[in-house]
């Protein structure tokens, strides 16, 4: 093929986002001639159209019978694979096609089509963290990773779901075209950053957002608005509009934390998120989320995360080749 050709297999019931997230990200890839890297095709049980979780509705181009030659399948998640009928009839086809494919990969709950078909027994494999606990039950003979955004082993490749969909299809467009290519697709899609595998599903500051009272609402994004400014508790008890003593006690109560304690979560949070980052400096991360020293900034990430900013940015870097492995 002068391109690469990816098929994404659909069901009813998938989940869009799974679908439509890595979709788009190939289909705008450029490699290195600036021409599309990649040709993508929908594969359904039929031709007929099928309705996602949220109702979007797609006509396949091909069957399970009739594909074409393809480079990578991506399976998506969604209730619909979920089904005994369902998970059986995909994982027997990924079993019989295994040798087409260059590729396997997997968003979200398509990994239990995968894991379910036998082919990566002893192998790496994730999925998304709320089904991480039944997964593992399901299939004890994989080797389950859990709290990633992707993982690889070999030709296998599966994802957390959602847009880490995104992640790994941004991934696999590294891999063929290099970085270039991928950072243009993501410059595209407006993606925030361009994630490694390694990074954890969920952030600090996605659980303190979540853990937010009607009283504190807004606080968290606020702090994040304003991490470069020397916060004080005045501050802080202005914006939300209460004393002192009554924000100490909501914070309390909510966080179980100061204020200026949340405070430095969040700042810490934020530091985690820009060190995973390529060329990533700590001296320059340490101004960005309001430290006053680059020294304070290192105390304080030692004490939350057990380890120094530069050799947690190393970590992340022996992660990612390792889940590569």
């Amino acid at each position: 093929m002068s391109h690469r050709r990816i098929g994404f297999l659909v069901f009813d019931q998938f989940a869009a986002l799974d679908l439509v997230g890595p979709h788009e990200a190939f289909s705008v890839a450029l490699d290195s001639g600036g021409v599309c890297g990649y040709e993508t095709v929908i594969i359904g049980l039929t031709k007929e159209s099928i309705r996602s979780e949220s109702l979007l509705e797609l006509t396949p181009q091909f069957t399970l019978d009739d594909f074409p030659d393809l480079d990578t399948i991506v399976i998506p998640g969604g209730c619909g694979l979920r089904d005994p009928h369902m998970i059986d009839l995909v994982a027997n086809w990924l079993r019989r096609n295994n040798d087409r494919f260059r590729r396997v990969a997997t968003v979200c709950t398509g990994a239990y089509a995968l894991a379910h078909s036998g082919l990566v027994d002893g192998k790496k494999i994730t999925t998304h963290w709320s089904f991480l606990t039944d997964f593992t039950k399901r299939f004890p003979t994989v080797n389950v990773v859990k709290d990633v955004i992707f993982v690889q082993d070999g030709k296998y490749i599966s994802s957390a779901g959602v847009t880490a969909g995104i992640d790994l299809a941004l991934e696999l467009i590294e891999q063929d075209h290099g970085s270039e290519s991928a950072m243009a697709v993501a410059r595209n899609l407006v993606v925030y950053l361009k994630r490694s595998g390694a990074q954890t599903q969920l952030s600090d500051l996605l659980r303190l957002q979540a853990l937010e009272r009607d009283r504190c609402h807004g606080l968290v994004d606020w702090i994040t608005k304003n991490i470069r400014s020397n916060l004080t508790l005045i501050d802080l008890a202005n914006q939300a509009k209460m004393s002192s003593r009554q924000l100490n006690r909501e914070i309390f109560d909510t966080y179980g934390v100061t204020p200026m304690k949340l405070v430095e979560q969040i700042r810490l949070d934020e530091a985690k998120q820009h060190l995973a980052k390529d060329g990533a400096c700590v001296l320059k991360t340490a101004a960005m989320v309001g430290f006053s020293s680059a020294d304070s900034f290192s105390r304080a990430f030692s004490r939350k995360f057990g380890v120094s900013p530069s050799r947690y940015r190393s970590q992340i870097s022996d992660n990612y080749c390792h889940l590569q492995a």
